[in-house]
Order: C-alpha cells, then structure tokens, then sequence
C-alpha cells in the first residue's frame, strides 16, 4: 500500500497536479523515465528514499514539464524537506551581484583563453619532442663508424691465424644454444579486459564547461551547443558543470533528469548517486 504525504504537503500537491491530468504513476514514469519508485517515494515525501537533491528537483522539473505546470513554486516547497533553505542557489546571485564582470560570459572567455595557452604549449613541446628525436639516434651512427677503420690495422695479421681457434670453442656453444630456445617458451596471454559498468554520454545544447573524474583520471572541457562526448567506468563519475541547463547526460542509454537552470554551477554531482549523497 502506498505512504501518502502531508496534507497540504508538496508531495500532496504533486500527487493531486498528476490526478488532476488524469496520469498514473506508471504513465508518469514512462514519459520522464524516472523510477515508479521514485515518483512514489516523491508523492509520500519519503526523503531517506531519494537520491541527492539535485536529482530530486530535476524529478519534479521533469514531472511539472510534462503536465504542463510551473515547477518553480513546487521545487521551493521540497527544500525543507531536502534539508535546504533560503532562496535557490544562494552563492550564484550575490557573487554576480559583487563582480558583474565575472559573469557566465567572462569565465567562459577566460576559459577558452587558458585552454587555447594550453594547447599552443602542448603542440610545441610535441613538435620540439619530434626535432630532438631524430637527432638523438643519429649520433651514434658516427660512433660506430670510429672502430672500424681502427680493426683492419692489425700488424701481428700472421699471427691471427690462430683464429679458427675461437671457431673451435664455438662448437661446445651448440648445446647451450640448443637450450636457449626452450627458456622463452612460457607466453602470457594478456589479461582479457573488464567491460565498464558505466557508460556517461553528454551532449551540450548551451555552451558550458565540464569536468569529469572517473578512475582516477580527470578531463575537463569547454563544450559547444551540439559537442557529444562519452565516458566509461568501473566505478563511476564525478562531474562539475558551470551551466546546469548547458548539458543532457544518459547513463547506461538511460536519459537523467535535467540538472538545474541556467547559468547555475553544479559541483561534484556523484554519478550514479550513491546512498550516502541524498543527505
């Protein structure tokens, strides 16, 4: 049987916009892909049952859009529940308040500037690795032309014909040489590779920056609206976007929720949530 939310409540209020246009929670699920559970963990205002609360807004923007209502009220009256207050991102509107030169736009500039820096570095150490390469390899071609002419100078040359001798050792190297063959009979196949239990996709419909940690290693990027980039893992991702509403991401080909509005920064967004997050 289903819990059911506060009178009054926001999880009552989303339940009564869902009867009022005639959806079931199946519906609901199907046209958001978001988890029946989910939706009903929503309605009965169960907290300990949802993920963290930036996806918890994106559930109830994803739902509001798709019956056609306005979701801002909505959002604002399930931040109590999410352990939030105060107005939405509260660090976003002063900083632009103080600095109106560091806008979206600006950081977005110094952004590119850094990046393209960087890239003209990275090009002219490869291009200087190329040069040098070369002409490390060719001194000691003149190396090893010195002993030579210095082998043909024997003045004892009667005296060399004693070399078949060294021939004769040669002969006993036979069996060792037999040998030698059975030491490198021990191939190692190479381990067979682990197939990642997470594959993110991103695509950008605004402009925005990202950085994304997954396994250790860590990529950032300044992506442009239309710019799709895909990432696998063991163990999952930790993204920082500087636009929410900059980015549609899928995990597994499951789309998610959208993250936020825009021009809000979103920092180390665990992906997928893990249990200790919704807290």
């Amino acid at each position: 049987m289903r819990d059911s939310g506060r009178e009054g409540g926001p999880g009552a209020a989303l339940r009564a916009l869902r009867v009022a246009h005639g959806a079931s929670i199946e519906d609901l699920a199907r046209a958001t892909r978001i988890g029946t559970g989910y939706l009903e963990a929503l309605e009965a205002e169960r907290v300990a049952d949802l993920p963290a609360p930036v996806f918890v807004k994106g559930f109830i923007r994803a739902c509001c859009e798709h019956l056609g209502e306005p979701s801002a009220e909505l959002v604002q009256r399930y931040r109590p529940l999410l352990g939030e207050s105060g107005p939405e991102r509260p660090a976003a509107r002063p900083a632009e308040a103080r600095s109106p030169l560091l806008g979206p736009a600006t950081i977005s500039l110094i952004l590119v500037i850094v990046l393209g820096l960087s890239l003209l570095a990275l090009t002219q150490l490869t291009r200087d690795a190329r040069e040098t390469g070369p002409t490390s390899r060719v001194d000691p071609a003149p190396a090893e032309a010195v002993p030579l002419p210095a082998s043909p100078e024997p003045r004892a040359t009667p005296a060399a014909a004693p070399s078949p001798s060294p021939a004769e050792p040669t002969a006993p190297a036979g069996p060792a040489a037999s040998l030698a063959p059975a030491a490198p009979a021990a191939p190692t196949a190479p381990p067979a590779e682990r197939e990642a239990l997470y594959r993110l996709a991103v695509k950008a419909v605004e402009t925005t920056w990202i950085r994304v940690q997954s396994d250790g290693q860590v990529v950032s990027e300044l992506l442009t609206p239309g710019a799709v980039r895909e990432w696998a893992s063991q163990s999952g991702f930790v993204l920082t976007v500087g636009n929410a509403a900059g980015i549609r991401l899928t995990l597994n080909d499951r789309a998610m929720p959208p993250l936020g509005e825009r021009g809000v920064v979103i920092r180390r967004l665990e992906i997928p949530p893990r249990p200790d997050s919704a807290r």
